[in-house]
């Protein structure tokens, strides 16, 4: 089942998404350590800003999609997608697909073009998101620094609605 996330899902959020920069360190700029610096409370306040959508089987959060608005008239067209994540023992089960799906679904009717940033070294997420009818517009190199010194280059990648 997918729904939209609550500001009393926030615990169960913060678990997985944990996980998930844990197990793909370069497939998002954020990181553990600032994660965990963050007052408590504040994912709530994020579910209540910004949608973020969830699969659930029972009770047990199996993946997690984000979508950025704009509160600025000029960038009401655009919606940023991410971030996407599904655990590994949820894929290949379409989930990733049915979850952005559903996103795309609830996005306001004035949503034109859909953007999002993916790591150059993830073939899995790529593939996925030109399957889903992105294309790469830009790379920003350099864009993720990683503890070790190394650096992820970032596709941007959008579509029409």
């Amino acid at each position: 089942m997918i729904r939209a996330l609550l500001p009393e899902d926030e615990e169960t959020v913060l678990t997985v998404w944990l996980k998930a920069l844990a197990e793909c360190p370069n497939a998002f700029s954020e990181d553990e350590e600032s994660v965990k610096r963050r007052t408590p409370g504040r994912w709530g306040a994020q579910l209540r800003s910004s949608p973020m959508y969830g699969h659930f089987d029972g009770s047990v959060l199996g993946g997690l999609i984000g979508v950025g608005l704009s509160e600025r008239n000029k960038k009401k067209h655009l919606a940023g997608i991410g971030p996407l994540y599904v655990a590994p023992s949820y894929r290949g089960k379409g989930i990733a697909m049915a979850l952005f799906n559903h996103a795309v679904s609830q996005l306001p009717p004035e949503v034109e073009e859909l953007r999002l940033g993916v790591d150059a070294n993830n073939p899995g997420a790529l593939a996925l998101y030109e399957k889903l009818g992105f294309t790469v517009w830009g790379t920003e190199k350099r864009s993720i620094k990683l503890p070790d010194g190394s650096y992820c280059d970032v596709l941007w990648m959008n579509r029409k609605r």
